[in-house]
């Protein structure tokens, strides 16, 4: 009997894209014994390519993943193994099942040969799929990002003694309707609705735009003023010269949307992005609204609703700091209940059709011993699959049976959603569903995959296309201005945020790629586009004229001038490479800047408006320390939880080595 829970549109793919049987393109009827002989694997996030040779050698069969060396997206898709003497036949079958793509069979020098690949029906219904799943997730952070809103006019029509009483179940809600700057916050979203109702429309579908708070209406620009009374930033920013506080105004109000995170989890954590308050002083030299290097945060709130992981952790920092805690302080207690915070999964936990409609009969109803899996602590430090290993270790033991997963980068683990001890293996499997995969049983064979996969295999990046960038950065020590545009054309925004952030050598530049969040991606696709001699101009004290660019090129600095302005009708302007002024302490620890400066000329104006934006170049050297950093990090949290743990047996590490 095969148990099935898998969403509808999985379904339709499985009946459409069935591998039960293999695919025989000679001989149909013959019988190719080697395959019922008996084998074993296991692997964590391997290449189906290398599991092809592994299974190859150790069964004599000749077992190939991808119809050409080009076919990268076969042979490097990942998974995770644990199968131990089992049929041949059996575990090809599985591992196409799982993955949907063909095992063809041939012949050469008398003996079957047998391939996986990926017609292009199954490419099609791939990329169909793609685009529900999208549309599906738009809709839900459209829906999440509107949820803010609501919860903003909620909060004003509450008391502030009503509120008060919230501060432990709902701490964001609590905190907007019962602080002067929470109701602040919650009056700028009504006047953004009010007074921009294009600015919202952005927002809601996940466009970055900027409002002019010098322009604004007088009730908005109060509210933001208050708004950054009960600040992080005022305890984090220290000036020995003069206390900028005293003369700072809000001068820009910007809205970041979030689109995507490199472990994929932003929809389940209800953050939509953030709202960023600029601020000038009297004395800040003159330039335009609207870009995070033009003016001094003052103000970052986020952009979530009611109920959500990001409003609980918001909600609990901002009532320290409006309690007088120290933002350092703050901060720290807030990762350390974080860790241990039970409500945290809860709020993490993805629907699970198991647990509404659980089992009375069948093999889910085995009973298993499952000892502490890895929870949601490591998830986002699993840059090496250990976690996921240790995972699948235990699952593995507790079924009893071949256990295979498609694997991603930063995928959530299920640890978070049981708890150890005797109990039925429904009980493992709604701990999958919770954490966002899932699952098919057949027979004794446990098959997984994130729900998302579709999105998260539009994410991936050829290994060859890394590699070269590796070689690059090895070679001569960083990458340069050139090369970085070259990669933030050629990547996907998903790509960038879902692949780059997580490898350990591309993190701490992929910030640079990435149109979010105020990055620079935008600017460096524009840069990108050039010609040679318009680079060389931008270097210039005339710098590149809008006169200068073809129209193509002009849409992209466009579109840059309206998320920075707004709506000003433009009447000349150029944009040049200023020189960077030398960091304050040990220059040679800091990255190199290279800033672009765009001066607009407007109708209206006497004087141009001029925003910046900085691109960073990190060495060889200073990506190394900042690595070893993330490392320290990581080793001092496996040290905490063995330390909580001490009997707990060490991991076998089994892991398959890239070639």
């Amino acid at each position: 009997m095969i148990y099935l829970r898998v969403p509808a549109l999985t379904v339709v793919a499985a009946l459409l894209l069935s591998t039960a049987a293999l695919a025989q393109q000679t001989d149909e009827k013959a019988v190719d014994p080697r395959l019922d002989q008996k084998v074993s694997l296991d692997v964590t996030y391997a290449k189906l390519s290398d599991v092809a040779e592994l299974l190859s050698k150790q069964s004599g069969v000749s077992i190939r993943a991808g119809s050409s060396e080009r076919d990268w997206r076969v042979r490097e898709r990942h998974i995770s193994v644990r199968a131990k003497d089992v049929r041949l036949g059996d575990l090809l079958d599985n591992i196409s099942n799982l993955v949907h793509y063909r095992l063809a069979r041939g012949k050469r020098d008398g003996q079957f040969t047998y391939l996986w690949w990926q017609d292009k029906n199954q490419r099609d219904l791939e990329a169909e799929m793609l685009t529900a799943q999208k549309a599906a997730d738009a809709e839900r952070t459209r829906e999440q990002r509107q949820a803010a809103f609501e919860l903003s006019d909620r909060a004003l029509t509450m008391s502030e003694a009503d509120a008060r009483k919230l501060r432990d179940k709902d701490p964001w809600l609590s905190y907007l309707g019962a602080t002067p700057t929470g109701r602040a916050y919650a009056q700028l979203l009504k006047g953004i609705t009010a007074s921009y109702p294009d600015v919202k429309d952005l927002l809601l579908r996940g466009r970055r735009a900027t409002i002019d708070l010098n322009q604004a209406p007088v009730q908005m620009r109060e509210a933001a003023r208050q708004a950054t009374e009960t600040s992080m930033f005022r305890g984090l920013i220290e000036n020995p010269q003069h206390d900028p506080w005293k003369s700072m105004r809000p001068s820009s109000l910007t809205v970041m949307p979030l689109q995507e995170s490199a472990d994929g989890v932003q929809h389940s954590w209800g953050f939509g992005g953030m709202i960023m308050i600029m601020g000038r002083s009297s004395d800040w030299p003159a330039g335009g609204a609207g870009d995070l290097t033009d003016g001094m945060p003052m103000g970052i709130l986020p952009i979530t609703g009611e109920g959500t992981v990001m409003g609980h952790l918001f909600g609990r920092l901002m009532w320290m700091l409006e309690d007088g805690v120290a933002p350092q302080d703050a901060q720290k207690k807030l990762m350390e209940d974080f860790r241990d915070s039970g409500a945290v999964q809860s709020l993490l936990a993805h629907k699970s059709p198991t647990e509404d409609a659980p089992p009375v009969a069948g093999p889910l109803l085995k009973e298993v011993e499952v000892k502490k899996m890895p929870g949601i602590q490591e998830m986002s430090l699993d840059v090496d699959h250990s976690d996921e290993k240790k995972t699948l270790d235990l699952l593995a033991k507790a079924t009893g049976g071949p256990v295979i997963l498609e694997s991603y980068l930063r995928m959530m683990l299920p640890g978070a959603f049981i708890s150890p001890g005797k109990q039925a293996l429904a009980k493992m499997v709604i701990a999958f569903e919770k954490a966002g995969y899932e699952w098919d049983l057949k027979g004794d064979t446990l098959t997984l995959r994130p729900e998302d996969w579709s999105v998260r295999r539009s994410c991936e990046i050829r290994e060859s296309w890394l590699e070269y960038y590796r070689n690059k950065i090895q070679t001569n020590g960083s990458l340069t201005l050139d090369e970085l545009a070259d990669m933030a054309a050629e990547l996907s925004d998903g790509q960038i945020h879902r692949t780059l952030m997580a490898d350990p050598d591309f993190v701490f530049m992929a910030g640079n790629l990435s149109s979010e969040m105020g990055g620079p991606g935008d600017l460096l696709r524009l840069y990108g586009a050039l010609t040679p001699q318009q680079k060389k101009a931008l270097s210039g004290e005339r710098g590149l004229t809008f006169a200068d660019l073809n129209d193509g090129q002009y849409q992209r600095l466009a579109d840059l001038m309206i998320e920075r302005l707004g709506g000003v009708e433009i009447a000349d302007g150029f944009v040049r490479i200023v020189k960077d002024k030398t960091w304050p302490d040990e220059p040679a620890q800091q990255p190199a800047i290279v800033r672009f400066e765009c001066s607009v000329l407007t109708t209206t104006d006497d004087k141009p408006r001029t925003f910046q934006v900085a691109v960073m170049l990190p060495d060889a050297a200073q990506m190394k320390r900042m690595r070893e950093r993330m490392r320290k990090m990581g080793d001092d949290l496996q040290k905490k939880n063995k330390s909580e743990d001490p009997n707990a047996p060490p991991a076998e590490e089994k892991t398959l080595a890239a070639p």
